[in-house]
């Protein structure tokens, strides 16, 4: 049996050693992304290293991975030691510093159709052949074409029988650029005095001062940061 000693994001500074089921062997390594049983609740991890034993009588196995690919490098797993070790952090928060935020919360399913000669039928399951014979599709794109829990019921029949496997997958972190919108003066500061005269011509046209005082405020405003600069 194999195991991995995975660093969980919780403020404890240890890891902890989980066994690798059969069916994960030689598909995850140092840097993988999983979930795991802790206490009463389910939590990503990162495995950081694989053992061939441990002194620990009985571990719990590794319960998904959640991305095929690794999700870090030799060198983040590093840092995040030294970091631990120098800073006295908890392994697991040195780890979580490596990744971007949002990155373990956006997970997904992927299916892909294991029978390509399936027999095709007028029901559902001929229906979810069919599209997945022109490609693997996720779960939020097949319980978009089909109603959400006739699809997952058949699903787990066709999984069953062996037509359909089924991977865990990562999403793109729920994270955007931030944009800022600035205002920016059309005229230069040495226009400002004319653009004054302008306002107050206006205003004086139409009748009313309030023009000629935002006109004011203004090119006193940007005649003061104009002094204060120079």
């Amino acid at each position: 049996m194999r195991y991995a000693e995975v660093a969980v994001h919780v403020p404890v500074n240890k890891t902890f050693t989980y066994h690798i089921p059969d069916e994960l062997l030689g598909r995850l390594g140092a840097g993988s992304l999983v979930r795991v049983e802790f206490g009463v609740a389910m939590q990503p991890g990162v495995v950081i290293a694989r053992h061939d034993s441990t002194d620990i009588p009985e571990t719990k196995p590794i319960l998904e991975l959640l991305d095929p690919k690794p999700v870090m490098l030799a060198e983040h797993i590093d840092l995040a030691r030294w970091l631990s070790e120098t800073r006295l952090a908890p392994i697991g928060a040195c780890i979580w510093l490596m990744l971007p935020p949002g990155f373990t919360g956006r997970s997904d399913r992927l299916y892909r159709l294991k029978s390509p000669n399936a027999p095709l039928d007028e029901g559902l399951r001929g229906q979810i052949i069919h599209l997945l014979a022109k490609g693997p599709k996720s779960w939020q794109q097949l319980k978009t074409a089909f109603r959400k829990s006739e699809v997952e019921r058949e699903l787990r029949r066709m999984e069953a029988d062996g037509i359909v496997s089924r991977e865990s997958i990562l999403l793109p972190p729920a994270v955007r650029e931030k944009t800022v919108k600035r205002i920016y003066p059309k005229f230069a500061v040495d226009e400002l005095a004319a653009l004054g005269d302008h306002l107050q011509q206006i205003s004086a046209f139409n009748g009313t001062a309030s023009l000629l005082d935002q006109g004011r405020q203004l090119v006193d405003r940007e005649l003061g940061i104009n002094a204060l600069d120079c």
